[in-house]
């Protein structure tokens, strides 16, 4: 069965948003208005994402992919690094060479209870995967993560602000300059939690990261994202309940200068924020 599957890197289009399946764009980008409370109107362009936007691998040919994604590497593309960096580091506990995969189907064999059948297809599965991979490139891969960070991927980006709490609201500044609309969300967190809560700073914040999803969600007609929607509108009653009504009005503005002001606005990934 594995060997009978087949997937290629047909459609594969690079963009200033990442390698994307150019099947999987669905029109965007596309520019938004966005209608502030107090009538102002702001056109953004907007591209809305996925965690991760790149195309199936090839389960034979991992490893010239990865050395197609270190050649497009060059054109500093943060997503490039963080999918070499992640084909690696998954392949750096996989089987690579046929002595080892025949000592994990023995252990599998002597040491598994039950069904043992799934668990050999998918040990079969990440051989064939990584079996081409060389020693050097799992001994090298934490480079990859660092020009991942450095270049600003989401995702990596992220992780480190998981890992270093004390960096957390730098990094999260960082993704808004990069265009992350949605971060937002984030970074009222941490104005509103602070030692000294800064709450109109927290709703301006808030409120960018709302209103901009808002539109998009109407742009996109997106039942799936309805729930979400609801959920950031009753997150920002509660944190416009901290400030009066003149209190409120000036987050507003605030939050207008920081989308308008954004050169990079608007990237829309969603996921958590």
């Amino acid at each position: 069965k594995i060997e009978q599957e087949s997937f290629g890197l047909e459609n594969v289009i690079v963009s200033d948003y990442g390698i994307e399946n150019e099947l999987e764009v669905n029109g965007y980008p596309k520019n938004l208005t966005i209608t502030f409370p107090a009538g102002e109107k702001l056109s953004v362009p907007f591209k809305l994402l996925n965690s991760y936007y790149l195309p199936i691998i090839s389960k034979d040919n991992i490893s010239d992919y990865v050395n197609i994604l270190t050649g497009l590497s060059e054109n500093d593309n943060p997503a490039i690094s963080a999918e070499i960096f992640s084909i690696l580091d998954g392949c750096s506990n996989a089987p690579r060479t046929k002595k080892e995969y025949d000592l994990s189907v023995d252990n599998i064999e002597k040491e598994a209870n039950g069904d043992i059948e799934e668990l050999l297809y998918l040990l079969k599965f990440d051989y064939r995967i990584c079996e081409n991979v060389t020693d050097e490139q799992i001994e090298n891969r934490s480079v990859w993560k660092d020009k991942a960070i450095e270049l600003g991927d989401y995702n990596s980006l992220l992780e480190l602000a998981v890992l270093n709490r004390d960096e957390q609201m730098e990094i999260y500044q960082r993704l808004w300059d990069l265009g992350h609309s949605g971060i937002g969300i984030a970074l009222a967190e941490k104005y509103t939690n602070r030692e000294n809560p800064d709450y109109m700073t927290a709703y301006a914040y808030h409120l960018a990261s709302n209103i901009t999803f808002e539109q998009a969600y109407i742009e996109n007609e997106s039942s799936s994202s309805s729930g979400l929607l609801k959920s950031m509108d009753t997150s920002l009653s509660i944190s416009a309940s901290r400030l009066s009504p003149s209190e409120q009005a000036e987050a507003e503005s605030l939050a207008f200068k920081l989308l308008s002001e954004n050169e990079k606005c608007c990237l829309g990934i969603w996921d958590g924020y």
